[in-house]
């Protein structure tokens, strides 16, 4: 059986990939945080200037490799695989950034996610 905090970071990936941002903003509780080396949003408001240029059609896929919980927290590793198409819609050129995402869950929701690059 899945954990209600694993489902709340399967939702999360499932709506990075699907590109809309209100799917995604739905997987945050109101207030949370999100922090990356690209900077801090804290609040719907700012999570959505945030998300609004990592989702549409130019959107990386994001790869959930490994999870592991400890108790509302749960820490994975992911690819973010970047992609750029051909006139003929194939793929040209790929990249794959590798990142450590810690997620704090608070009633099936994300709370705070803390993201750093894997170097």
């Amino acid at each position: 059986m899945v954990s209600e905090e694993r489902q709340a970071v399967e939702a999360h990936v499932a709506a990075l990939n699907h590109g809309d941002l209100q799917d995604v903003l739905d997987t945050f509780t109101a207030d949370a945080v999100f922090r990356s080396d690209g900077g801090t949003a804290q609040g719907r408001v700012e999570l959505a200037g945030m998300f609004d240029s990592v989702v549409g059609d130019a959107r990386p896929t994001t790869i959930l490799r490994r999870a592991t919980q400890d108790g509302t927290r749960v820490d994975c590793r992911m690819t973010r695989r970047f992609t750029i198409t051909d006139e003929h819609g194939r793929v040209a050129a790929a990249h794959d950034v590798e990142v450590r995402a810690v997620f704090t869950i608070s009633e099936g929701a994300i709370a705070r996610v803390d993201v750093d690059p894997l170097v």
